[in-house]
C-alpha cells in the first residue's frame, strides 16, 4: 500500500481508461484512514456561534437579580439552606 495519498492517486491514474475516462477495470479502495477532520474548525465555529446566541438570549430574558435570589425565603420556613435558620 502506498505511504501517501499522492501514491494512491498515482496508482488510480495509471489504470487504463476508456474514452469517457472511466477505468476499464473496477477499482476498489479496501481501507482508508482519516488523519484529520477537515470540518473540525467549521463545526467548532458553528457551535460557538450557536452557544453565544443562546447564551445572549438567556441573559436578555433573565431579569432575576442575585439579591432577590438571596432574599427569598426557603420553603421550610426561612433561612438559607437546611442548617442556617
Amino acid at each position: 500500500m502506498p505511504g501517501s495519498s499522492l501514491g494512491v492517486l498515482d496508482i488510480l491514474e495509471s489504470v487504463p481508461a476508456d474514452a469517457q475516462d472511466k477505468p476499464k477495470e473496477d477499482l476498489v479502495i479496501e481501507q482508508a484512514q482519516v488523519a484529520d477532520n477537515p470540518f473540525r474548525t467549521a463545526i467548532a465555529e458553528l457551535l460557538s456561534k450557536a452557544w453565544e446566541a443562546a447564551s445572549k438570549e438567556m441573559r436578555e430574558k433573565d431579569t432575576t437579580k442575585w439579591s432577590e435570589v438571596v432574599k427569598r425565603p426557603a420553603l421550610d420556613g426561612g433561612g438559607i439552606g437546611k442548617y442556617m435558620k
